[in-house]
């Protein structure tokens, strides 16, 4: 099956994503990285490492959990819609993995503190690390400065700061390093899913209005995308607005559905993580559309009802992380589809859970006609294993708080799917 421009860029965000089902140490994830990414590359297209990959945990020693980021960059020769072949290298970042706190509570679910965002990207050097992001008390916040949460920007800060690991490519360098030094290069790619898919164009966005540091100096900006996945907000109204400046919308006004797209957050109406962190009602992606995603608001006295009521009552929480921040987030311009039926409404959480699951990952697959294999079918080396449905609760806005719903029901070692 040869796949189209759009497949196969996202095929590269799902392979920065293979780790998604595992934890083991950054050690033995590492090498199961490496030693499947070669393989997905060559599934994919004429596609090679140009840097990394790479494993980063902030405890690389624990065995309960995955990785904290999985990113890497490949270049090879991708025919444009225009009808031309470019050299092009594409930086692939991977999604959030179980038993991961610095995912979730440290980048995603770290959003009740923000980041001035044009302060943080001016004072990135031309040259050496960049400086760690410092909070924006909620008191000082300014109407007109685009702020992003503090969780995106320490996951930028790993990105750039975390260099390719020994007998990786481009050893000893970063990320930023090997972006500048690129030669023959036209088109340069942002990519990810799910963590990857806020990450993505938050680092596109870093680098283009961090002057001092000069990253894209190799890149016309109109030859600089992205294409984003299932990513929840990565900050506020003001800097979704100069990421639209900076990268406008391709095409102006999509078909409803469509995947060709650039610059746009492609996302699942049926997915719950692109509905954060957007706290007020009304909104396409908004956390307060998470409890009824699958269904209307049932009788409370019914089981649906008991999950709904126990799905609100986490999502209550997750709006007032995110009201805690002084801002309202907003998500960056979107582009939704629908594939296949609207799900029962689930009468258990797990139930939930799994409906949350497949939304979230194999809607994706199947809407962009991909053929990956699963993560579950890897072939992992020793010393990582497949989490269990529990762990895998902890991959989601809202449904982290809930855990202990999955225990009473008996479900919580049961090996998770997709």
């Amino acid at each position: 099956m040869t796949l189209d421009t759009y497949q196969q860029v996202a095929s590269l965000a799902m392979a920065a994503s293979k780790l998604t089902l595992y934890v083991g140490n950054e050690k033995s994830l590492q090498c199961t990285f490496e030693k499947h990414l070669p393989k997905a590359l060559k599934a994919i297209g004429d596609w090679t490492l140009s840097w990394g990959p790479r494993v980063w945990k902030l405890h690389p020693d624990a065995m309960l959990g995955g990785p904290d980021n999985t990113w890497f960059a490949t270049t090879g020769h991708l025919k444009f819609p225009d009808g031309q072949t470019y050299p092009t290298c594409v930086v692939a970042i991977g999604a959030t993995a179980l038993w991961s706190k610095e995912d979730w509570e440290n980048e995603d679910f770290d959003v009740k503190h923000v980041v001035d965002f044009e302060q943080w990207t001016s004072q990135w050097p031309s040259s050496g690390e960049i400086p760690f992001p410092t909070d924006t008390c909620a008191a000082k916040i300014q109407p007109k400065t685009p702020y992003i949460a503090r969780g995106t920007a320490k996951g930028v800060y790993q990105l750039m700061t975390q260099k390719a690991p020994e007998g990786t490519v481009a050893a000893g360098k970063t990320l930023g390093e090997h972006i500048a030094s690129l030669q023959g290069v036209k088109k340069l790619i942002f990519t990810g899913h799910s963590l990857g898919g806020a990450l993505s164009p938050t680092l596109a966005l870093c680098m283009a209005k961090a002057h001092n540091a000069n990253i894209l100096r190799n890149f016309d900006i109109s030859d600089v995308l992205t294409y984003p996945l299932a990513g929840a907000s990565p900050g506020e109204e003001n800097f979704a607005k100069q990421f639209q400046e900076t990268f406008p919308p391709i095409p102006t006004y999509p078909t409803s559905g469509e995947y060709q797209v650039w610059n746009y957050d492609l996302y699942n109406a049926l997915d719950i993580v692109p509905q954060a962190w957007c706290q007020q009602a009304g909104q396409p992606r908004d956390l307060l559309n998470i409890p009824g995603i699958y269904g209307n608001h049932p009788a409370k006295w019914s089981l649906q009802g008991r999950v709904y009521e126990s799905v609100m009552g986490k999502v209550q929480k997750e709006v007032h992380n995110a009201n805690a921040s002084g801002v309202v987030y907003r998500p960056i311009n979107g582009q939704s589809f629908k594939e296949g039926k609207t799900p029962a409404i689930p009468q258990l959480f797990s139930g939930f859970l799994l409906h949350a699951l497949r939304q979230h990952i194999r809607a994706y697959v199947d809407h962009l006609k991909l053929n990956l294999p699963k993560a579950s079918e890897l072939d992992p080396v020793e010393g990582v294993r497949v989490k269990t449905l529990k762990e895998r609760a902890r991959d989601f806005p809202v449904l982290r708080y809930l855990q202990d719903e999955l225990v009473k029901e008996g479900q919580d070692q049961t090996p998770a799917p997709f």
